[in-house]
């Protein structure tokens, strides 16, 4: 798990710290953390102890397999995706920049609001999203829209969806 290993891990912090660490590890493509929480809910769950900050995780990731059509590996944060250059990916960064860039720039969205509907749409978290925009976004940013489109790739067929809908892209965009 990113060269730390979880029991020393625990050892050298309190519970909370630790389960937040968890979360962020899960939330950034690490399946062998979302393995850990799913392994210690379970526990909490025969010991009866529900206080965990993981329950709350568990739910937003149920509610990401359930509302969102997320595949409940992924949704789980533990789908193990093969990646010969390190930890997994969950996301392609230049899409989810991408998504981005269009939402603000040519969709009216704010940062913030973007990153929300992100999350909400695509299931990708706001960590995920900030990384992606401060990786890609200097090199996008500038694009036109029909490009932009282009590099949201396996996204695109959400945003062409949610256009459907609004159609809040500009006429020349669509």
């Amino acid at each position: 798990m990113d060269d730390i290993d979880i029991y020393d891990a625990l050892n050298n912090m309190d519970e909370k710290t630790f389960e937040k660490m968890l979360i962020e590890k899960a939330e950034a493509g690490d399946d062998e953390a979302g393995r850990e929480i799913l392994k210690s809910i379970a526990l909490a769950i025969m010991g009866g102890r529900f206080d965990s900050q993981f329950f709350p995780f568990l739910a937003d990731c149920l509610f990401e397999y359930l509302d969102d059509g997320i595949s409940l590996e992924r949704a789980l944060c533990v789908e193990a995706v093969k990646n010969e250059g390190g930890k997994p990916a969950k996301y392609d960064k230049q899409e989810l920049a991408a998504v981005a860039i269009l939402l603000i720039e040519h969709m009216g969205y704010t940062p913030a609001q973007a990153k929300k509907w992100i999350s909400r749409e695509i299931g990708a978290g706001r960590t995920s999203v900030e990384e992606a925009l401060k990786e890609w976004g200097p090199t996008i940013e500038k694009c036109s829209c029909v490009d932009l489109l282009h590099l949201t790739g396996s996204l695109r067929r959400i945003i062409g969806a949610k256009e459907e809908k609004e159609h809040l892209l500009p006429k020349n965009c669509r």
